[in-house]
């Protein structure tokens, strides 16, 4: 049996006004996305309820592991006025949006009830090659979803 492990990724920022969203589901489902950066720590995978993005080379990193679950999308990003007052960066680099269509537990990337990102071992340690400073990662057992009995 696999195990799988709950992600909460470094928030950066928030939604922005262009995003498209239909909150008449839970969780609420979006079809045009803005990312708007209000400052960044570093890592690779961001969220901001309900989305999750990420660099381009992690994109690339999970793309190529093929794993079930997720695809990798076009988004749009801003920065908040303050931006540049509390972060000590040039440039941000390119961040894709990682659309999560896959079940926790089930698929290799998923999507608990509560909309919280699920990962196998397997993705995970592909996303621990990269930048996860501020992402805390629970154990199977401190997750708060239940894998699905098959």
């Amino acid at each position: 049996m696999t195990d799988y492990f709950a992600l909460e990724p470094e928030v950066a920022g928030g939604l922005g006004p262009n995003t498209v969203m239909d909150t008449s589901n839970h969780p609420p489902v979006v079809s045009c996305l803005e990312y708007q950066f209000a400052s960044w720590l570093g890592d690779d995978l961001l969220e901001s309820y309900p989305c999750y993005i990420g660099t381009r080379r992690l994109a690339d990193a999970l793309t190529e592991g093929q794993f079930e679950g997720l695809s990798f999308h076009a988004l749009s990003v801003s920065v908040d006025p303050e931006f540049e007052d509390v972060t000590r960066i040039d440039e941000l680099p390119t961040f894709l949006w990682m659309k999560v269509v896959g079940s926790a537990g089930r698929d290799d990337v998923g999507l608990s009830e509560t909309g919280r990102l699920v990962v196998c071992q397997t993705a995970l340690d592909v996303l621990r090659a990269f930048t996860l400073d501020h992402c805390d990662i629970d154990s199977p057992k401190a997750a708060e979803w239940q894998p699905p009995h098959l």
